[in-house]
């Protein structure tokens, strides 16, 4: 089992923690407790508690629920950019993908 404390090699810990920390100070600038903060997002304190201290452990609808309570639902979806149109023009007049091939190529 890998340590909470480690770094990661993909830096998704140090962005968790990152997140973390800017998560508490938003919290207090508006003057609210770590109480509040969860009741306003519908969830426990100690969810709350793992959120601002980077725990990876916390579902990601409970993160979105609190990026939302904070007016950041809208920024969610623009953590994965839309892919890059293709190039060739044989590419561009196939109709979009709907699923993946069973094996990988």
């Amino acid at each position: 089992m890998i340590s909470k404390s480690a770094t990661s090699i993909y830096g998704d810990r140090e962005a968790l923690i990152l997140v973390g920390k800017r998560l508490r100070a938003l919290r207090l600038q508006k003057n609210q407790t770590q109480a509040k903060a969860a009741k306003l997002a519908g969830i426990s304190i100690p969810t709350y508690q793992k959120l601002e201290a980077g725990d990876g452990t916390v579902k990601v609808g409970v993160f979105a629920r609190v990026l939302a309570m904070r007016r950041f639902a809208d920024r969610l979806g623009n953590i994965i950019p839309e892919p890059e149109p293709p190039v060739d023009m044989k590419a561009l007049m196939k109709p979009a993908r709907q699923r993946a091939r069973g094996r990988e190529s």
